[in-house]
């Protein structure tokens, strides 16, 4: 065995060199073979990215915050993988997150924090200043706005990126987004939504578009790109070159444990001046009401006009603005088809709009009717039927046995016999029918001797002013103020009933008519140094007379000199946004109450949108803010009674706040010391210790406790 040994130990080392090289060979093979195996092992751990081979999409649903994000983003030639493992929704399961997720220094994620939001300067529209009770405004017409803007169309934001890294100048485009289904078979959520349209065409370089969130989460930043520009941090608006146009949108948001990620959606929308564009509120859609009501108009360049509609074939028509009120449906499928023509071109637009008619519903009237005691002749009523949230229009009133024909609208005025009078309401639809009574007792006064105070007969007069015979002090030379008077039989009286006097130690003062409605009358009196006296004599028809007095001292302060503080507030409680401001503000001579709510409303952040100037035909229309401070939650009894009066609820822009938001009978509306004027903020000045409120409205008023209709549809109660 020892020779054997050593043979084999001589062949060994006559041959070292070749078998060292066979050895090492070995060795590789062997190492190859195991770094093969680790890496198919390695990848099949590592589960698929389900980003990969998406399409872009305008309704691209977002992934939620527990849904799983993998990729790889290469940036100045060094590469950087995100992880998060899938979350399940048992709220015990913890987060886990890959080592390469937690590091810091150069990969750590941005903190930039900017706030979103911005009006829309093409989105809004103040078209018809109200000229009724409790109006801010003078008179004028609006106009129609709102080329370059959508109906929040194509609905979604798009892509989710884990992390806002500081080296990224763009928001990745790589992907579109994830469109997997959760366990439970539902889409993922929902982060934001754009008003612009997907794949439109506008006439104006100028683009202007919101974004409304989807969630609360916390958004740090919000983005936009204009065709692989440079990223600009969103601002409502873009200029927008000829052709086709990429837009992407991104927002940076920030969960409640620290985690920040990006959702970005790409748009395309096309700038031609040239097109012929009909614009419209229209979309296809199933409505449990038989009427419609909507906007369109057509628009060439710079130019609009009105365009022809039809209905299920017959001519439909709109109003000055555009409006197509009220247009009644058959059941089933309706199409309206509205058609443009001007300079050799034309386009057409087809929408359907299906009518479900409501089922088993019963027939409630809304009337002011009551079983009471009155001592008028004269009385007035309201009525109104409605099945769900249509309008019965099959409505019949009867006074003792004697049918009632309307005075105006849904407005009835009767003569009662003395005694018990019995008024019978009617109506039908549907071949159903409801029927109500009321007992409503007249009771004759005797007549007294004379006019004025003891006089029953004598007109009822109320002034803004106070009781008769008060003693006022003012450092103001305009003084406004408002007179409300009817006679015995409740007929309003006008300015023609009405004589006012003033008079100062050096002559008469002069005084002017600001607006007559039937029963209440505006003035407005440049008032003397000194003492002056008022004298107010209202006359009726039947030469009656009640006459008011009022001593006026005016200390005449100087223009621009402070003359004491008004307590305003502005109020949006009407769409559950509470109190906005409230708070005392300095009032100066010469300043009218536009300018000094104006001033008020930009100190505190917000801007201002209005029609006419600080001294005429003022009419607030909306105020806005860099913050989200709409929420949107009308109270759901307010929200009910909109329904049952045929309001339809619209969006609304979370940073903004004014005419045709929400509901058609929407706007601003201010009270001063419990009292809505007839006339416009720029007709009144403040006089110290004054109180304004600014109200939010969403229907003409009827919800604050001001019909502005002309009738007394006052819902009795203020939201």
């Amino acid at each position: 065995m020892k020779e054997l040994f050593q043979k084999m130990m001589k062949k060994l080392r006559k041959h070292s060199e070749a078998a060292g090289a066979i050895a090492a060979l070995l060795l590789i093979v062997l190492f190859s073979g195991v770094m093969i195996l680790g890496i198919r092992t390695q990848r099949e751990s590592v589960p698929e990215n389900p980003i990969d081979g998406m399409e872009k999409s305008s309704m691209v649903m977002l992934t939620g915050t527990k849904e799983v994000l993998a990729e790889q983003t290469k940036e100045n030639g060094s590469s950087r993988q995100q992880m998060q493992n899938q979350q399940s929704e048992n709220q015990d399961m913890k987060e886990t997150e890959s080592e390469s997720s937690k590091e810091s220094g150069a990969d750590s994620q941005g903190t930039e924090s900017t706030g979103s939001g911005s009006k829309n300067e093409n989105g809004s529209s103040t078209e018809a200043n109200r000229d009724a009770s409790g109006n801010n405004s003078g008179n004028g017409s609006g106009t129609a706005s709102g080329t370059n803007g959508g109906n929040y169309g194509d609905g979604t934001g798009g892509e989710k990126t884990d992390g806002d890294d500081k080296n990224n100048k763009k928001p990745n485009k790589n992907h579109s987004g994830n469109k997997n289904k959760d366990k439970n078979g539902k889409k993922d959520r929902q982060y934001f939504r754009t008003t612009i349209e997907n794949g439109g065409t506008v006439t104006k370089a100028d683009y202007s578009y919101q974004i409304e969130q989807l969630t609360d989460l916390k958004v740090l930043k919000t983005e936009n790109t204009l065709n692989d520009g440079k990223v600009t941090t969103y601002r409502g608006s873009l200029k927008l070159a000829h052709g086709e146009n990429k837009i992407l949108v991104a927002v940076t948001y920030q969960q409640k444990d620290g985690t920040k990620f990006t959702v970005s959606k790409e748009y395309t929308i096309y700038y031609d001046e040239e097109k012929l564009l009909i614009q419209t509120n229209l979309s296809d859609q199933t409505v449990k009401s038989d009427h419609i009501s909507f906007r369109a108009w057509a628009q060439l360049g710079k130019e609009t006009f009105a365009l022809t509609a039809t209905l299920n074939g017959t001519p439909i028509s709109a109003d000055e603005n555009w409006d197509y009120k009220d247009v009644p449906l058959q059941e089933g499928e309706n199409q309206i088809v509205l058609d443009a023509e001007k300079d050799g071109k034309s386009e057409q637009q087809v929408y359907t709009i299906t009518y479900e008619r409501p089922q088993n519903q019963n027939i409630r009237f809304d009337t002011d009717l009551e079983d009471k005691e009155v001592y008028k002749k004269k009385y007035r009523f309201y009525a109104q039927a409605f099945m769900g949230s249509d309008k019965v229009e099959d409505l019949t009133a009867w006074l003792n046995g004697t049918q009632l024909s309307p005075t105006d609208g849904d407005n009835y005025e009767v003569l009662l016999e003395e005694g018990e009078n019995q008024i019978t309401l009617y109506a039908e639809k549907n071949g159903s029918s409801e029927e109500i009574t009321y007992t409503v007792t007249y009771v004759k006064q005797n007549s007294g001797d004379g006019d004025g105070e003891g006089n029953v007969e004598a007109p009822r007069v109320t002034c803004t002013l106070g009781d008769s015979g008060n003693s006022l002090e003012t450092q103001r030379k305009s003084l406004s103020f408002q007179v409300q008077a009817t006679d015995y039989h409740g007929n309003g009286l006008g300015a023609d009933n009405i004589r006012i006097s003033c008079f100062g130690d050096s002559g008469d003062n002069i005084t002017g008519l600001i607006w007559e409605n039937s029963g209440d009358v505006s003035y407005h009196t440049e008032l003397s140094q000194g003492y002056n006296t008022m004298v107010i004599t209202v006359t009726d028809a039947e030469d009656n007379t009640t006459e008011l007095t009022y001593s006026i001292f005016c200390t005449a302060a100087e223009s621009g000199e402070r003359i004491g503080t008004v307590h305003i507030s502005v109020e949006a409680t009407t769409v559950g946004s509470g109190i906005l401001l409230s708070q005392d503000v300095d009032i100066y001579e010469g300043e009218t109450a536009a300018e000094t709510v104006v001033r008020m409303l930009q100190n505190n952040g917000y801007s201002v949108d209005y029609t006419g100037n600080y001294e005429t035909g003022f009419y607030l229309a909306r105020i806005s803010s860099e913050s989200n401070f709409v929420t949107g939650n009308i109270p759901e009894d307010l929200r009910t009674k909109l329904e049952e009066h045929g309001f339809e609820i619209y969006d609304f822009t979370p940073n903004s706040l004014g005419d045709y938001d929400f509901t058609k009978g929407s706007g601003w509306m201010y009270q001063v010391n419990g009292v809505y004027p007839n006339y416009g903020l720029s007709d009144y000045c403040f006089q110290n210790g004054d109180t304004l409120r600014l109200r939010f409205t969403l229907a003409y008023g009827a919800d604050i406790g001001q019909d502005m209709t002309g009738g007394s549809d006052n819902w009795g109660y203020e939201w």
